[in-house]
């Protein structure tokens, strides 16, 4: 099978650059809403060894290698706010703050298209490395569009999760709080499951 090792490479690149924007929101959000504990913890930062993942970034690279595929997705270490230090409420601000991080990341992609978009058509043609970077933009923008989709799914430690959690009433939030300790793995299984369905269909 074909994996494009360019493709793979600029993807990862652009996960590694998109993950610490997409945590840096949630971050920013929370102290906008009064709840400075993400910024004494160091995540109001665009450091990426402060956001980095260790089993979201591999999902990433394996999905990234992954012949006839090649998707950007993964998941950076949460930003965990304190409920009741937010201005709009424990509720009303935990959404505000899960929220955040997918629209931003949607900003940031559609941002980065509209940019591959102007570009002149020369840039295109040409033969030297300077295709290389609306290539990349491209990848890049399609990484974050992904990540901000990816991250609504409702499996913890995914934004969705969380939205999910704040909109359940108490003792279905009790039940469903179990599935955060089988969530990566069940990410990980699902993802690996349907890039093996793929591959069978595009062979």
């Amino acid at each position: 099978m074909f994996i494009n090792v360019l493709l793979a490479l600029m993807i990862i690149v652009s996960f590694l650059i998109a993950i610490p924007l997409h945590e840096f929101s949630h971050a920013l959000m929370a102290s906008w809403l009064g709840d400075k504990t993400p910024r004494a913890e160091g995540r109001q930062s665009l450091s990426l060894r402060t956001h980095i993942d260790p089993v979201g970034t591999l999902m990433c690279v394996l999905l990234a290698f992954q012949p006839m595929l090649g998707v950007g997705f993964g998941w950076g270490k949460p930003v965990k706010p304190d409920p009741w230090k937010l201005r709009t409420g424990p509720n009303a601000g935990v959404l505000l703050v899960a929220w955040a991080g997918p629209i931003f990341s949607l900003l940031v992609g559609l941002a980065a298209a509209s940019i591959v978009r102007f570009l002149p058509a020369s840039i295109f043609l040409t033969q030297s490395i300077a295709v290389r970077l609306p290539q990349f933009l491209f990848v890049f923008a399609s990484v974050n569009i992904c990540i901000a989709i990816f991250n609504l799914i409702p499996i913890y430690p995914l934004d969705g999760y969380t939205i999910l959690y704040t909109l359940l009433p108490s003792r279905q939030a009790l039940q469903f709080a179990k599935s955060a300790t089988y969530g990566p793995l069940l990410i990980l299984d699902d993802t690996r499951a349907g890039a093996n369905h793929i591959s069978l269909l595009t062979q």
